[in-house]
């Protein structure tokens, strides 16, 4: 459930792509947290998962690492790139 949400709704990798400093990818990446936390704790998430590597970690990794694919795609959208156009393999 959290490496679906976290790709649908991490608006931190879209900064890249628009240009945005770091401390708006900073306060982008932050509010995405809180709102997958939100959603994670509805369904009834045990809290250890949501702050660790598996939660917050895999969250950081994939909006900062160089070689995420979901990275680099959310650049490219925010560059203005149709999801559609976008390969993965």
């Amino acid at each position: 459930m959290w490496g679906a949400q976290e790709r649908v709704r991490c608006r931190g990798r879209l900064s890249d792509g628009l240009g945005f400093g770091d401390s708006s990818k900073a306060s982008l990446i932050v509010h995405s947290f809180h709102e997958l936390v939100r959603v994670a704790m509805a369904l009834g998430a045990d809290p250890a998962t949501i702050n660790g590597l598996a939660g917050a970690g895999n969250l950081i990794a994939t909006s900062f690492s160089k070689l995420s694919r979901n990275r680099m795609a959310g650049g490219a959208i925010g560059r203005g790139a149709l999801a559609s156009e976008l390969q993965t393999g």
